[in-house]
């Protein structure tokens, strides 16, 4: 027997080039039918939430984003202030989902002049420190997979009623207060 369930997405505002998730409305997985709908809202943290559960946030970048958020001092304090340190302080649950593989990054395949290692490393002790993991996925639409499959486990298991409850207070760090479209 399948069951139905209902997925609210949230996307952020600035996202410039957001992912297509309405693609997986009307998927099939673990016997529960989905129905997906996205809403335009302000975030605080990160360029996807859920309406039902705004603690879970995923960052997404483009390698080319990826690099230049590390290479520019003031970008990379925005990110470490808004993502990271929300992060650590345990109130937001991020994953940062990179559309490109670490090999990507040791070839040398974006425009700057950070070094690879330099790059990894930075990822690599920003897990460590700060508990968010960075998902390196081949291309675009692997990366909206896994996006989508990480949003789906989360709405699901917020159904089952095993994240806890949302807060007023972490529904505030996650949006900005501004109705959603």
């Amino acid at each position: 027997m399948i069951r139905s369930n209902s997925i609210v997405i949230l996307q952020d505002t600035r996202e410039k080039t957001p992912w297509n998730l309405l693609r997986f409305d009307g998927i099939k997985a673990s016997s529960i039918q989905w129905k997906v709908t996205t809403k335009i809202c302000a975030l605080n943290v990160g360029d996807y939430s859920l309406l039902d559960a705004p603690g879970i946030a995923i960052e997404r970048k483009s390698l080319q984003d990826l690099v230049s958020t590390l290479a520019n001092i003031d970008n990379r304090r925005r990110f470490a202030q808004e993502c990271l340190k929300r992060s650590l302080d345990r109130e937001i649950n991020l994953t940062v989902i990179v559309e490109g593989l670490i090999s990507d990054i040791l070839a040398g395949h974006y425009h700057g002049n950070m070094h690879p290692h330099s790059i990894l490393m930075t990822c690599h002790l920003w897990t460590q420190r700060y508990g968010i993991p960075f998902v390196w996925c081949q291309n675009r639409k692997w990366a909206e997979e896994y996006a989508f499959m990480l949003l789906r486990i989360y709405q699901q298991k917020w159904n089952e009623r095993k994240l806890g409850s949302v807060t007023k207070a972490n529904f505030n760090k996650v949006m900005k207060g501004k109705p959603c479209k």
